[in-house]
Protein backbone atom coordinates (compact mmCIF):
# COMPACT_ATOMS: atom_id res chain seq x y z
CA UNK A 1 0.00 0.00 0.00
CA UNK A 2 3.01 2.35 0.06
CA UNK A 3 2.36 3.94 -3.38
CA UNK A 4 -1.26 4.54 -2.39
CA UNK A 5 -0.40 6.03 1.02
CA UNK A 6 2.17 8.36 -0.57
CA UNK A 7 -0.34 9.46 -3.20
CA UNK A 8 -3.05 10.05 -0.58
CA UNK A 9 -0.68 11.83 1.81
CA UNK A 10 0.50 14.26 -0.87
CA UNK A 11 -3.05 15.23 -1.81
CA UNK A 12 -4.24 15.57 1.78
CA UNK A 13 -1.33 17.90 2.55
CA UNK A 14 -2.16 19.95 -0.52
CA UNK A 15 -5.82 20.25 0.51
CA UNK A 16 -4.88 21.15 4.06
CA UNK A 17 -2.74 24.01 2.78
CA UNK A 18 -5.55 25.23 0.53
CA UNK A 19 -8.03 25.16 3.43
CA UNK A 20 -5.56 26.96 5.69
CA UNK A 21 -5.21 29.81 3.19
CA UNK A 22 -9.00 30.03 2.83
CA UNK A 23 -9.46 30.14 6.60
CA UNK A 24 -6.92 32.93 7.00
CA UNK A 25 -8.82 35.04 4.48
CA UNK A 26 -12.21 34.41 6.09
CA UNK A 27 -11.21 34.74 9.77
CA UNK A 28 -8.71 37.53 10.33
CA UNK A 29 -7.05 38.09 13.74
CA UNK A 30 -9.09 41.29 14.15
CA UNK A 31 -12.38 39.43 13.67
CA UNK A 32 -11.35 36.70 16.09
CA UNK A 33 -10.35 39.21 18.77
CA UNK A 34 -13.65 41.06 18.30
CA UNK A 35 -15.57 37.85 18.95
CA UNK A 36 -13.51 37.08 22.04
CA UNK A 37 -14.31 40.55 23.38
CA UNK A 38 -17.87 39.45 24.13
CA UNK A 39 -16.49 37.04 26.75
CA UNK A 40 -15.91 39.87 29.24
CA UNK A 41 -19.64 40.51 29.55
CA UNK A 42 -20.28 36.80 30.01
CA UNK A 43 -17.70 36.63 32.81
CA UNK A 44 -19.49 39.39 34.70
CA UNK A 45 -22.82 37.60 34.38
CA UNK A 46 -21.27 34.35 35.60
CA UNK A 47 -19.79 36.10 38.62
CA UNK A 48 -23.19 37.52 39.55
CA UNK A 49 -24.93 34.12 39.45
CA UNK A 50 -22.12 32.06 40.94
CA UNK A 51 -24.35 30.61 43.63
CA UNK A 52 -26.52 28.98 40.97
CA UNK A 53 -23.59 27.44 39.08
CA UNK A 54 -23.62 24.11 40.94
CA UNK A 55 -27.32 23.60 40.28
CA UNK A 56 -26.97 24.53 36.61
CA UNK A 57 -23.93 22.28 36.21
CA UNK A 58 -25.74 19.32 37.75
CA UNK A 59 -28.71 19.83 35.44
CA UNK A 60 -26.42 20.15 32.43
CA UNK A 61 -24.46 17.00 33.33
CA UNK A 62 -27.66 14.99 33.70
CA UNK A 63 -29.08 16.27 30.41
CA UNK A 64 -25.87 15.51 28.52
CA UNK A 65 -25.56 12.11 30.21
CA UNK A 66 -29.15 11.22 29.33
CA UNK A 67 -28.48 11.97 25.65
CA UNK A 68 -25.25 9.97 25.72
CA UNK A 69 -26.83 6.96 27.44
CA UNK A 70 -29.83 6.93 25.12
CA UNK A 71 -27.73 6.92 21.96
CA UNK A 72 -25.19 4.43 23.34
CA UNK A 73 -27.95 2.01 24.33
CA UNK A 74 -29.53 2.31 20.87
CA UNK A 75 -26.18 1.75 19.17
CA UNK A 76 -25.25 -1.43 21.03
CA UNK A 77 -28.77 -2.83 20.74
CA UNK A 78 -29.81 -2.69 24.39
CA UNK A 79 -32.67 -0.35 23.57
CA UNK A 80 -34.89 -0.47 20.48
CA UNK A 81 -34.31 2.68 18.47
CA UNK A 82 -37.15 5.19 18.24
CA UNK A 83 -38.53 4.77 14.69
CA UNK A 84 -39.27 8.51 14.57
CA UNK A 85 -35.63 9.37 15.35
CA UNK A 86 -33.54 8.43 12.31
CA UNK A 87 -30.35 9.39 14.15
CA UNK A 88 -31.02 7.34 17.32
CA UNK A 89 -28.43 4.67 16.50
CA UNK A 90 -26.13 6.98 14.54
CA UNK A 91 -22.51 6.74 15.80
CA UNK A 92 -21.87 10.33 14.71
CA UNK A 93 -24.73 11.60 16.90
CA UNK A 94 -23.37 9.48 19.74
CA UNK A 95 -19.94 11.06 19.30
CA UNK A 96 -21.48 14.54 19.49
CA UNK A 97 -23.40 13.55 22.63
CA UNK A 98 -20.14 12.30 24.19
CA UNK A 99 -18.50 15.65 23.43
CA UNK A 100 -21.38 17.49 25.09
CA UNK A 101 -21.00 15.36 28.21
CA UNK A 102 -17.25 15.90 28.22
CA UNK A 103 -17.66 19.69 28.10
CA UNK A 104 -20.14 19.60 30.98
CA UNK A 105 -17.77 17.47 33.05
CA UNK A 106 -14.84 19.75 32.24
CA UNK A 107 -16.81 22.75 33.55
CA UNK A 108 -17.66 20.78 36.67
CA UNK A 109 -13.99 19.98 37.26
CA UNK A 110 -13.17 23.70 37.02
CA UNK A 111 -15.77 24.26 39.75
CA UNK A 112 -13.91 21.81 42.02
CA UNK A 113 -16.13 18.79 41.42
CA UNK A 114 -14.33 15.47 41.19
CA UNK A 115 -15.01 12.11 39.61
CA UNK A 116 -13.23 8.81 40.39
CA UNK A 117 -10.13 8.45 38.22
CA UNK A 118 -11.33 5.07 36.94
CA UNK A 119 -14.57 6.62 35.65
CA UNK A 120 -12.64 9.40 33.91
CA UNK A 121 -10.37 6.84 32.26
CA UNK A 122 -13.31 4.72 31.11
CA UNK A 123 -15.10 7.70 29.60
CA UNK A 124 -11.89 8.77 27.87
CA UNK A 125 -11.50 5.30 26.35
CA UNK A 126 -15.07 5.46 25.05
CA UNK A 127 -14.47 8.89 23.57
CA UNK A 128 -11.19 7.79 22.02
CA UNK A 129 -12.93 4.89 20.29
CA UNK A 130 -15.62 7.19 18.89
CA UNK A 131 -12.99 9.75 17.87
CA UNK A 132 -10.86 7.18 16.03
CA UNK A 133 -14.00 5.81 14.38
CA UNK A 134 -14.81 9.28 13.05
CA UNK A 135 -11.21 9.89 11.89
CA UNK A 136 -11.20 6.69 9.86
CA UNK A 137 -14.64 7.44 8.38
CA UNK A 138 -13.50 10.92 7.27
CA UNK A 139 -10.26 9.48 5.87
CA UNK A 140 -12.20 6.91 3.84
CA UNK A 141 -14.46 9.62 2.44
CA UNK A 142 -11.46 11.79 1.51
CA UNK A 143 -9.68 8.92 -0.22
CA UNK A 144 -12.64 8.01 -2.40
CA UNK A 145 -13.55 11.64 -3.11
CA UNK A 146 -10.05 12.69 -4.20
CA UNK A 147 -9.51 9.64 -6.40
CA UNK A 148 -12.88 10.25 -8.04
CA UNK A 149 -12.25 13.95 -8.61
CA UNK A 150 -8.86 13.26 -10.19
CA UNK A 151 -10.27 10.39 -12.26
CA UNK A 152 -7.46 8.19 -11.02
CA UNK A 153 -9.04 5.06 -12.50
CA UNK A 154 -8.72 6.58 -15.97
CA UNK A 155 -5.09 7.62 -15.54
CA UNK A 156 -3.58 4.84 -13.45
CA UNK A 157 -5.76 1.78 -12.93
CA UNK A 158 -3.17 -0.09 -10.86
CA UNK A 159 -2.75 2.82 -8.45
CA UNK A 160 -6.55 3.21 -8.25
CA UNK A 161 -6.88 -0.40 -7.12
CA UNK A 162 -4.25 0.15 -4.44
CA UNK A 163 -5.97 3.34 -3.29
CA UNK A 164 -9.25 1.44 -3.01
CA UNK A 165 -7.45 -1.16 -0.89
CA UNK A 166 -6.32 1.67 1.40
CA UNK A 167 -9.90 2.93 1.63
CA UNK A 168 -11.09 -0.58 2.47
CA UNK A 169 -8.48 -0.84 5.23
CA UNK A 170 -9.66 2.49 6.64
CA UNK A 171 -13.28 1.27 6.71
CA UNK A 172 -12.24 -1.88 8.54
CA UNK A 173 -10.35 0.20 11.10
CA UNK A 174 -13.42 2.37 11.70
CA UNK A 175 -15.53 -0.75 12.27
CA UNK A 176 -13.02 -2.07 14.83
CA UNK A 177 -13.15 1.19 16.76
CA UNK A 178 -16.94 1.10 16.85
CA UNK A 179 -16.81 -2.49 18.11
CA UNK A 180 -14.34 -1.35 20.74
CA UNK A 181 -16.83 1.24 21.98
CA UNK A 182 -19.58 -1.38 22.05
CA UNK A 183 -17.50 -3.66 24.26
CA UNK A 184 -16.62 -0.81 26.62
CA UNK A 185 -20.22 0.33 26.93
CA UNK A 186 -21.65 -3.14 27.49
CA UNK A 187 -19.07 -3.87 30.21
CA UNK A 188 -18.84 -0.48 31.94
CA UNK A 189 -21.60 1.78 30.67
CA UNK A 190 -24.04 1.17 33.50
CA UNK A 191 -21.42 1.76 36.21
CA UNK A 192 -20.18 4.89 34.47
CA UNK A 193 -23.65 6.42 34.17
CA UNK A 194 -24.55 5.52 37.77
CA UNK A 195 -21.36 7.07 39.19
CA UNK A 196 -21.76 10.30 37.25
CA UNK A 197 -25.39 10.66 38.36
CA UNK A 198 -24.48 10.08 42.00
CA UNK A 199 -21.62 12.60 41.76
CA UNK A 200 -24.02 15.33 40.62
CA UNK A 201 -27.24 14.99 42.65
CA UNK A 202 -30.25 16.96 41.43
CA UNK A 203 -32.52 18.95 43.72
CA UNK A 204 -35.51 17.35 41.99
CA UNK A 205 -34.04 14.25 40.31
CA UNK A 206 -35.85 12.85 37.32
CA UNK A 207 -36.01 9.17 36.48
CA UNK A 208 -33.02 8.35 34.23
CA UNK A 209 -33.42 6.26 31.11
CA UNK A 210 -33.06 2.61 32.01
CA UNK A 211 -30.10 0.56 30.86
CA UNK A 212 -31.52 -2.86 30.08
CA UNK A 213 -30.18 -5.95 28.41
CA UNK A 214 -32.14 -7.05 25.36
CA UNK A 215 -31.58 -10.33 23.51
CA UNK A 216 -28.82 -9.77 21.03
CA UNK A 217 -28.10 -11.97 18.05
CA UNK A 218 -24.62 -13.26 17.36
CA UNK A 219 -24.45 -10.97 14.33
CA UNK A 220 -24.84 -7.83 16.43
CA UNK A 221 -22.66 -8.87 19.37
CA UNK A 222 -19.34 -6.99 19.16
CA UNK A 223 -16.22 -9.11 19.07
CA UNK A 224 -13.96 -8.73 22.10
CA UNK A 225 -10.91 -9.24 19.89
CA UNK A 226 -10.11 -5.57 19.49
CA UNK A 227 -6.54 -4.61 18.57
CA UNK A 228 -4.84 -2.21 20.95
CA UNK A 229 -4.32 1.23 19.48
CA UNK A 230 -2.63 4.31 20.96
CA UNK A 231 -4.95 6.62 22.87
CA UNK A 232 -5.38 10.23 21.86
CA UNK A 233 -5.10 12.77 24.67
CA UNK A 234 -6.16 15.77 22.64
CA UNK A 235 -9.19 17.57 23.96
CA UNK A 236 -10.07 15.04 26.62
CA UNK A 237 -10.85 15.65 30.28
CA UNK A 238 -8.04 15.06 32.72
CA UNK A 239 -8.24 12.78 35.72
CA UNK A 240 -8.07 14.79 38.90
Amino acid sequence: LRPATDWISDRLKQRREELRKTAVKKITPAKMLARLGSWWGVREELAECHQAVDTLLAESVHLQLDAFVERAEALVGNKPADPTDTAAANPHKLRIAAKGLRYALEMAIVEKHRLPAAIVRTFKQMQDALGFWHDYVVLTDCITQISREEMLAAHDADLQLTVLDAARSSVQSSARQLARFNVLWIKRGEALAKTIRESFPLTHPAAPPAITTWPRSSETTPSPQIPSLPSSDAGEISAA
